[in-house]
């Protein structure tokens, strides 16, 4: 793609591997980022992120998602108390069904339908890992975090708790508030203190950590989306994998798969943001 900037009399050449009009399906986005290969590459040891990026209303959440969010009904509120932020709908049936074929409640079948990159990685993850299971003497446990950066600080949308004391209702959090982070000298890993990382031990528990993080995660509304959360939200699920067959308990693999919604690209201040 190349654009004409008659300002400058300059001209911009772009390269895109794929080009997705408004027709494009949630199962062809899905299919065409390679996330079922980029997957597979996770459970031979490697790590993969699969991120969104572009303004804010351009469908980056819808992407990753799949949700829609109901808009807050009007209340009366204390002053200096933030209104109710939009909610996912969420059909919770969706996270015991493992394929879209053969349902045949209609609800259902539109909530599958309508699922973005994060639930069809989890449900391609834990299909995966119990073919591998199977097909091999591996040992695979399965973690997951998930963290949002907001104002410059990381908090962790599956501490329940510390969310509802940093926000409680206030449009912003306490400065004091937000994770440290760490720097180990010696693999020059960047480490998040005390976040929480649960166990998942199936694909309910998959989509159970993710649909709490997403009821956590601070939502701030601006002009240009009113559902919009202005922070990066980042899935983390941690594979560790042991080869039985091999008697050796330390030769471990771990790798990660990320699943992340940006922000959205424009300058704050084009959004004319209510924070």
């Amino acid at each position: 793609m190349k654009i004409d900037n008659s300002r400058t009399n300059s001209t911009k050449g772009y390269q895109f591997d794929q080009v997705f009009d408004e027709s494009a399906t949630q199962e062809a986005i899905f299919k065409r980022t390679r996330a079922e290969y980029l997957i597979k590459q996770v459970l031979t040891g490697f790590h993969a992120t699969i991120f969104v990026y572009g303004q804010t209303g351009s469908g980056k959440t819808f992407t990753m998602e799949g949700y829609k969010y109901a808009r807050p009904q009007p209340v009366s509120q204390a002053p200096g108390m933030a209104p109710p932020h939009p909610a996912p709908i969420i059909n919770r049936k969706s996270a015991t069904v493992e394929s879209a074929a053969g349902v045949e409640d209609a609800s259902l079948q539109a909530a599958l339908t309508e699922e973005g990159i994060i639930p069809r990685a989890i449900r391609e993850l834990f299909e995966q890992v119990k073919k591998k299971r199977e097909e091999t003497q591996t040992k695979i446990t399965i973690k997951v975090q998930y963290i949002q950066l907001y104002n410059e600080k990381v908090y962790d949308l599956l501490n329940s708790n510390a969310q509802k004391k940093a926000f409680d209702g206030k449009k912003k959090p306490t400065q004091s508030q937000g994770l440290k982070l760490k720097m180990n000298a010696l693999t020059d890993e960047v480490t998040i203190e005390n976040v929480y990382i649960f166990e998942c031990s199936s694909m309910e528990d998959g989509f159970k950590y993710f649909w709490k993080g997403l009821k956590n995660k601070v939502m701030s509304s601006h002009n240009m989306n009113q559902s919009s959360s202005r922070s990066h939200c980042i899935l983390t699920f941690i594979v560790y994998q042991q080869d039985l067959s091999k008697n050796d308990p330390s030769a471990q693999i771990v790798s990660k798969l990320q699943l992340v919604d940006l922000a959205g690209s424009e300058r704050q201040s084009h959004t004319t943001n209510f924070d």
